[in-house]
């Protein structure tokens, strides 16, 4: 593996016939199809660096992050990666504005942008647990938006927002993966998703690889 962006060679148990996805990201965004249980937040769960049953390598401008063969597994704390899980993980005591305003590394200077971009001023100081499915998906990601990260990782990013608002969600999208620098993996079960955002989409189970490649 060379230094760019992020890269990936990883298999799971259950892929059978030496099947592995491999993919090189840099400035770019990946999106993973599958049905579930075909592995598609297990991949996302080691490269943010958490247990999971996917095994093989991922490095990071030239650091690895993951070699399963020589024992390597970097912590995520010690990884610049943006984890946004389907489930969104907000702090049900915290408000809008907490979420996005005291985490641990967030920048400052990203703040008011992405309270506009996303639409949260109407909601800024109201707790978690008055907000609906596509606002706390609003917040999830809003959190993440304002972190120095470098790799980003979402699963299934629009489930339980309704089609009247997955519009706005996907604008939101677009916005910060326009940054060049960042690396982008999305997972979804819906390739019209995927579509979308992504510039590239590989699809679980993978198919096994032929004689000679």
């Amino acid at each position: 593996m060379n230094s760019n962006g992020l890269q990936l060679d990883l298999h799971l148990p259950f892929w059978k016939d030496g099947r592995r996805l491999q993919a090189k990201l840099q400035g770019k965004s990946l999106g993973i199809q599958g049905p579930s249980g075909s592995g598609k937040t297990s991949i996302l769960r080691c490269v943010a660096g958490f247990p999971s049953l996917a095994e093989g390598a991922v490095s990071h401008e030239g650091t690895r992050w993951l070699d399963s063969a020589k024992g390597v597994c970097v912590a995520p704390e010690q990884r610049n990666v943006g984890l946004v899980p389907q489930d969104n993980l907000l702090f049900p005591h915290l408000t809008v504005a907490e979420h996005l305003c005291f985490g641990r590394n967030a920048d400052k200077s990203l703040i008011s942008r992405w309270r506009d971009i996303l639409q949260l001023e109407s909601i800024w100081d109201r707790p978690v647990t008055n907000l609906s499915g596509g606002e706390k998906k609003r917040v999830a990601i809003g959190r993440v938006a304002v972190q120095p990260v470098s790799v980003l990782l979402f699963d299934e990013p629009f489930a339980g927002v309704d089609w009247d608002h997955r519009e706005q969600l996907i604008a939101a999208f677009q916005e910060l993966m326009a940054d060049q620098r960042l690396a982008t993996i999305i997972v979804s079960h819906d390739p019209r998703e995927l579509e979308i955002l992504c510039d590239e989409v590989i699809k679980l189970p993978l198919e096994a690889e032929r004689p000679g490649q």
